[in-house]
């Protein structure tokens, strides 16, 4: 599109000292995204499909605790945006501001289950844990076990296992390396006193803007690593939402 402009034209719009912040800013974290990226070698390079056995009694093929959490997690990660766009306009007072900080803020409090909140059922490690024990299982006599099959029905189950575990350490080396429990616990759910003084300096300061940015950049490369857990619990195949109900003319 002829309104389109590069990355190196919009920081040209702003002062040096931002562009030059700016620009400091997407190598920092695409510096960090290489490097998690490099500990994924496995993946799957034909459409693959699953078999879910369970010689159990009863007639699910999940437990209550699994049922919940794949259909939390399900809806969730299909609403899930990539990133914020964040987009960077002039003050009145003649600074630099983020211009739609509501849209940051929501996209990371959108993430929040998955990253931070380890008491919940969709929390990365409980989801790794779940389905994990499901591909390595083979009794179907003790619960579901996940077999894991390519265009030929062949058994690529190790296979994905691998590309799964790769993909999750290259998320844990992410949020190691980056600051998300600050921004969940200093200020965007919580205000825990241990955060009290990098807040109001950063806040202050501006440069919480600029943490703000390199998380949010994150978020894409992030979900994309949540996608062997998707991929299992959507063939499933859990209900999607609904259009509009209109009224009901016999009401």
């Amino acid at each position: 599109m002829d309104n389109e402009v590069t990355f190196e034209e919009a920081l040209r719009q702003l002062s040096p000292g931002v562009g030059a912040r700016m620009r400091r800013v997407r190598m920092e974290i695409e510096s960090i995204l290489h490097e998690a990226q490099g500990l994924i070698t496995a993946g799957l390079s034909d459409r693959i499909s699953f078999r879910y056995e369970n010689a159990a009694e009863g007639p699910d093929l999940l437990t209550p605790f699994q049922r919940a959490q794949s259909i939390s997690f399900v809806t969730r990660f299909d609403h899930l945006p990539p990133n914020a766009g964040v987009a960077v306009a002039g003050d009145p007072a003649g600074g630099f501001i983020i211009a739609n900080m509501a849209d940051v803020r929501h996209v990371l409090h959108e993430y929040r289950p998955i990253l931070q909140n380890q008491h919940d059922s969709v929390y990365h490690q409980k989801l790794h844990s779940t389905w994990r024990r499901m591909l390595l299982g083979r009794d179907a006599a003790k619960g579901t076990v996940v077999t894991v099959l390519d265009h030929d029905k062949n058994d690529i189950t190790p296979k994905f296992v691998t590309w799964m575990d790769q993909s999750h350490k290259a998320l844990g080396r992410v949020l190691r390396s980056l600051d998300f429990g600050y921004l969940y616990n200093g200020f965007l759910q919580h205000s825990d006193s241990q955060y009290t003084d990098r807040f109001l300096d950063e806040y202050v300061s501006g440069e919480l803007n600029y943490t703000l940015m390199k998380h949010v950049a994150a978020l894409g490369f992030i979900k994309d690593r949540l996608l062997p857990y998707y991929f299992m619990a959507g063939a499933l195949v859990f209900p999607r939402l609904g259009h509009l109900p209109g009224d009901d003319p016999a009401g």
